[in-house]
C-alpha cells in the first residue's frame, strides 16, 4: 500500500464555499440502500449534484428532463462520417438514469430563425478552450473551426437516441467579464477557462430568453428551496469520469469532458494536479484528489461534506506543503488500494469531515463508520484507522480555518 494523500481535519465548517469509459446502460436506482450501494454498478438514482460535476448538492441539467452532458465523444458512423456523440445523465421514466445521444446540428451565426445550420463533425479542447469543427451539409468539403470569442455566436442542438427520453434541448454561450473568465492553476503560471453555458427545452431561438444556466451552485446553507446562483462550465480533453463515482479513465484521446468549475474535476486541476500523460501515479493523485475534495472515503457515490468546506494540502509530488499535520489533526490517508481502487487507506474517526452528513441521504443521513460497500458484488469491508505519527510525509488535506485555505 503506498499512501499518496492524507487529509487533516480542524472542527470547523465554512458557510460557503486504458480502457474505455464505464459502460451507460440504463438502470433506476431502489430507495433505501447501503450507504455507498448501489443495486447496479453502473448507476444510482440521484440528483445531478453529488460535489464531481457540479460542486456538492450543486445542480446542473437542462429542460424538464434535466440532461446532463458528461463528455462529447468524436465518432464515425457506418459510412466513415465523423460525427460528435455525448454521454451523461438525465431524468427519464423512473427517476434518474444514464443517456446518451448526438449533437444534431448547430446554429451558428449572430441571425436568430435564419441562422446557417452545420453539421458537427469534431470537438477538441486546448487549454480548456473548445473548438468545435463545423461543416455545412452543401459543403462538406470546407469545414471551419468555432473556438475563443466564436463560441458566442454558436447554438448546439442536442438529441438523445433514445425512443423512451427523445428530446431535443439547445445549449449556447454567454460571455463572462474578464474576471469570472480564468481561474489560476495552484503552482503554475497558467489559468483554465470557463464558460457560461446556457440552455432551453426544444430548437426554437425565441426560447433563449427562457434559457437556464446549466450549471448551478447549491443552495445557500441552511436553505432549502429558492434560486441557485449560477456556476461555469470547464472543457478537459483526455478523461472520462464517473458521474457518480469519480472513478475515472485516462488516455481518452477522442473525449472532452464537461463539467462545472465548482466540482472535483475542475477543482482538482484548480489545485496543480495534472492529467494528462502523468503514468499511474499522478493517475492515482488526481483521482484521490477528487475523492479528497468530495470526502468520499470509499471512493464511490457517497460524500459526507457539503459546498464551502475550506481545504489545504500537502502533497509526495511535490505541489503543496503543508508540515502542520499531526497523528491528531489528520483526517485520512488517500491513494489507490492493492485491488486498483482508489479512496482513502485510512481515516481517523475522530476528525471525520463533517460526520452526519451522507449524499445520497438515507433518511436523515449517517455518519461514515469505516465500512464499504462495493457495487461489484464483493464483501464489505472496513477502512482502518490512521497510525500517524509526526508530520506524515505523503499527501494532506484541511478544512481548519489556521491552515492555509485554498
Amino acid at each position: 500500500m503506498n499512501p499518496l494523500l492524507i487529509a487533516v481535519l480542524a472542527a470547523y465548517s465554512a458557510a460557503c464555499v486504458g480502457t474505455g469509459p464505464e459502460d451507460l446502460a440504463f438502470t433506476t436506482q431502489a430507495v433505501g440502500f447501503q450507504p455507498g450501494h448501489c443495486p447496479d454498478p453502473t448507476d444510482c438514482s440521484v440528483v445531478n449534484g453529488g460535489g464531481i460535476y457540479t460542486e456538492e448538492n450543486g445542480h446542473q441539467g437542462v429542460s424538464e428532463y434535466e440532461f446532463v452532458v458528461a463528455r462529447f465523444i468524436n465518432e464515425v458512423d457506418e459510412t466513415g462520417a465523423p460525427f460528435v456523440e455525448w454521454e451523461g445523465r438525465s431524468q427519464v421514466v423512473g427517476g434518474y438514469g444514464t443517456n446518451s445521444g448526438g449533437i444534431q446540428y448547430a446554429a451558428y451565426g449572430s441571425g436568430d430563425g435564419e441562422t446557417p445550420h452545420y453539421n458537427v463533425t469534431h470537438v477538441s479542447e486546448t487549454g480548456t478552450v473548445p473548438t468545435f469543427t463545423l461543416v455545412s451539409a452543401t459543403d462538406p468539403t470546407h469545414p471551419f473551426l468555432v473556438t475563443g470569442d466564436q463560441l458566442y455566436n454558436l447554438r448546439l442542438v442536442l438529441t438523445t437516441n433514445y425512443a423512451r427520453a427523445y428530446f431535443q434541448s439547445t445549449l449556447f454561450f454567454k460571455p463572462l467579464p474578464p474576471d469570472l473568465q480564468t481561474v489560476p492553476i495552484y503552482g503554475t503560471t497558467r489559468s483554465f477557462h470557463r464558460y457560461a453555458l446556457y440552455g432551453y427545452f426544444g430548437t426554437d431561438p425565441l426560447n433563449i430568453p427562457n434559457a437556464v444556466s446549466y450549471c448551478q451552485r447549491a443552495l445557500p446553507a441552511g436553505t432549502t428551496s429558492g434560486a441557485r446562483a449560477d456556476d461555469y462550465v470547464v472543457f478537459q480533453q483526455g478523461i472520462a469520469v464517473d458521474l457518480l463515482t469519480a472513478k475515472t479513465t485516462f488516455g481518452q484521446d477522442q473525449t472532452v469532458t464537461m463539467s462545472c468549475s465548482g466540482g472535483a474535476i475542475a477543482t482538482a486541476m484548480m489545485w496543480g494536479y495534472p492529467y494528462l500523460g502523468v503514468g499511474k501515479q499522478g493517475e492515482t493523485i488526481f483521482e484521490a484528489a477528487m475523492h479528497m475534495k468530495r470526502a468520499s472515503y470509499c471512493g464511490d457515490v457517497t460524500t459526507y461534506t457539503q459546498a464551502g468546506t475550506k481545504i489545504a494540502i500537502d502533497d509526495i509530488v511535490p505541489i503543496h506543503s503543508e508540515p502542520r499535520i499531526t497523528n491528531t489533526n489528520v483526517e485520512a490517508r488517500w491513494g489507490r488500494w492493492p485491488d486498483g481502487h482508489v479512496g482513502a487507506l485510512c481515516v481517523n474517526p475522530s476528525r471525520e469531515r463533517h460526520p452526519g452528513l451522507l449524499y445520497p441521504l438515507t433518511g436523515s443521513g449517517l455518519p461514515f463508520e469505516g465500512w464499504c460497500y462495493p457495487d461489484d458484488g464483493s464483501a464489505a469491508f472496513q477502512i482502518p484507522v490512521c497510525t500517524v505519527i509526526g508530520r506524515p510525509t505523503q499527501t494532506v488535506m484541511s478544512d481548519s480555518p489556521n491552515l492555509r485555505v485554498l
